[in-house]
């Protein structure tokens, strides 16, 4: 039935009403429609991905009720202003310190400096210039002073040290991982996972040629079994499934039968009781 009733007396209660939605769709129009700052947040989602969002409202990017910024040009694509990822920014500032003060540290030892890294301005000293500076140092006859064993270490230890965090910061990195749990199905040694920026790349055997009956080729190279193709990746799950069934069989049996031989000697031991 309507509200208020239908009824004599009733109609200034329903134009109340009336007048009531009007003012609050009206109210909520204008909220919508005003024109606030964007103010971006970082915001972490349960699976540990971060996102962007403004504090405001659920935008991200001009537009919306946001105003275009003057120097926009309309035409140019992706969202407005482009949100920084701040542990990459984190990340890339670090590598390029560090980069810029070995190349610092290696550069006072020379009496002259042929490649002029003591001149750069702070425009010039970026993680770019500073790893081609010192990568010319790692070559022959790069630099009027030759580097010594010790430098090319650190020159070696500080681009590996970059290039991990990196991949770390960006999950592009190649990893080594045991698979726990689940050793080869036909010797039952440890199969090795290797993953590239997420992605499972291939699986290895290291017990050896003789040792390990898997067929599948045996990498001479790496001196192990791989399994690297989607046919071969799938056939090493379906026979590691079997094989985890098989042992869960037997350790059921195991059990069955250790109960069983309680049972019995509970018996005996009531009836010696007796």
């Amino acid at each position: 039935a309507p509200w208020p009733p239908r009824k004599p007396g009733a109609e200034y209660l329903r134009a109340l009403d009336e007048q009531d939605a009007a003012e609050r769709s009206l109210a909520d129009a204008i909220a919508h429609a005003v024109a606030h700052p964007q103010q971006l947040v970082t915001t972490r989602h349960p699976s540990g991905q971060l996102y962007y969002a403004c504090a405001f409202c659920s935008h991200v990017g001009e537009g919306h009720t946001h105003p275009v910024r003057e120097d926009r040009d309309p035409a140019q694509l992706g969202e407005r202003p482009v949100p920084i990822r701040l542990h990459v920014a984190d990340a890339c500032r670090a590598i390029e310190v560090a980069l810029c003060a070995l190349a610092d540290s290696i550069a006072a030892r020379d009496a002259i400096d042929p490649a002029d890294w003591h001149g750069r301005t702070r425009a010039q000293r970026t993680a770019p210039a500073a790893a081609r500076w010192l990568l010319a140092r790692l070559g022959d006859g790069a630099s009027c002073c030759p580097t010594h064993d010790t430098d090319r270490a650190r020159i070696a230890q500080y681009a590996r040290t970059a290039a991990d965090r990196l991949d770390r910061v960006l999950g592009t990195g190649r990893t080594s991982a045991i698979l726990p749990g689940k050793p080869c199905p036909w010797c039952g040694g440890d199969l090795v996972i290797h993953t590239e920026s997420g992605t499972v790349m291939s699986v290895t055997c290291a017990t050896g040629l003789i040792d390990c009956a898997a067929p599948i080729p045996f990498d001479v190279d790496r001196r192990a079994r791989v399994w690297s193709t989607v046919e071969q990746l799938a056939a090493l799950q379906r026979a590691i499934d079997a094989a985890e069934r098989k042992r869960s069989e037997e350790e059921e049996r195991a059990q069955r039968a250790e109960a069983r031989r309680l049972q019995r000697a509970a018996a005996r031991n009531r009836a010696n009781a007796a």
